[in-house]
């Protein structure tokens, strides 16, 4: 579980194949609550000034607590209304001005009262999503599908309805993600792209280029700029 402070800068947010629960607080504990779902591509955060709470759930492990299959919220924030989530509401209640001291507790026994009505959890999910993950995201939709023991198909609907998200789609996710962890370690002023894109298994810098684009909506470089600003606002 993620809590945000009481003032978020604008920032890049990029997709992970997570969903997440988010609750935004005003000052004097009004709440709303809403679904985020697994996102395709990066959107620019705008500054707040409010208090944001939130659950940030691994690939395919939301659609256990939440009443929607995870492809109606993909890219979508969704109010408990249109998410058809009665839970989100009582959860919505559950915040007051007392509660914005500690919300993990507030958090925490909103998922406990959830246990007893909590779904199953696929293994066939799990098994695909550690899969990814180990691999860094270097690993085709249908050796995937191999590995779990189920068709293509079977897999690409399992997903949908899981995860949000297709197998390849969450791959270049995760892929992306393992290539940002490296650029925020890297303390060069020069980050080598090339070297990148080999030991990422692009085919070539102008793959890695297009990928990082088409996924975050900016260059590497830029992505880089913005995020070593970030980086830095954060520790000051």
């Amino acid at each position: 579980m993620n809590v945000a402070g009481s003032c978020l800068p604008a920032h890049r947010v990029l997709p992970d194949g997570c969903m997440d629960i988010l609750v935004c607080a005003s000052r004097d504990g009004r709440a709303s609550a809403s679904v985020v779902g697994a996102m395709t591509g990066a959107f620019v955060s705008p500054v707040s000034d409010r208090s944001f709470m939130g659950i940030r759930f691994r690939p395919g492990e939301a659609h256990a607590f939440l009443d929607l299959r995870a492809d109606d919220a993909t890219d979508l924030v969704l109010t408990p209304h249109e998410a058809g989530a009665k839970a989100l509401a009582e959860l919505e209640g559950a915040v007051t001005p007392a509660s914005l001291v500690d919300p993990r507790a507030t958090f925490d026994h909103w998922l406990l009262s959830r246990l007893s009505r909590v779904r199953a959890a696929d293994a066939r999910v799990r098994h695909a999503v550690a899969l990814v993950s180990h691999c860094q995201g270097r690993v085709k939709a249908a050796a995937l599908a191999e590995r779990v023991g189920v068709s293509d198909r079977q897999l690409e609907r399992i997903f949908a309805e899981r995860v949000g998200i297709s197998p390849k789609v969450l791959a270049r996710v995760v892929r992306l993600q393992s290539v940002v962890a490296r650029v925020d370690s890297v303390v060069a002023p020069r980050i080598p792209w090339a070297d990148l894109a080999a030991r990422f298994g692009y085919a070539d810098q102008a793959h890695l280029v297009r990928e990082v684009r088409a996924l975050t909506g900016v260059s590497p470089s830029e992505l880089a700029r913005e995020r070593r600003v970030d980086l830095s606002a954060r520790a000051d």
